[in-house]
């Protein structure tokens, strides 16, 4: 089998097309390599900028339920806090639409609170 391979190989050394294609998939490859850098440069700037966490993980992160989160938002509720972070809308609609809370603020908010003596 190596023999036919060696043979085909051979007869392919001179064809100008097989070299016009070697050179075009190398400068493809070339190419999509370029890309991809651009893309993993594009995705560190992207995780370096404020990370956005949604509701789900917020109420798992506090272990309190999603009505909570909420009523602490809600100034009419007798349980709002004035001092917890606003939600961030993340589409943009002016009602309804995707929402969620800056990590960095949930995090500080948690250190501020006052702690209950035990």
């Amino acid at each position: 089998m190596t023999n036919t391979r060696e043979s085909e190989a051979k007869n392919f050394e001179g064809d100008p097309t097989v070299l016009f294609r070697v050179e075009h998939f190398a400068n493809a490859h070339k190419s999509l390599s370029k890309l991809r850098k651009k893309e993993t440069n594009a995705h560190t700037e992207k995780t370096s900028s404020p990370q956005i966490i949604r509701l789900s993980q917020l109420t798992q992160m506090l272990s309190i339920s999603r009505s909570c989160v909420y009523d602490w938002l809600n100034p009419k509720s007798p349980r709002h806090d004035p001092s917890f972070p606003k939600q961030v809308r993340l589409s943009g609609r002016k009602s309804g639409g995707a929402v969620g809370w800056r990590l960095e603020s949930v995090i500080a908010w948690l250190n501020n609170r006052e702690q209950p003596d035990i």
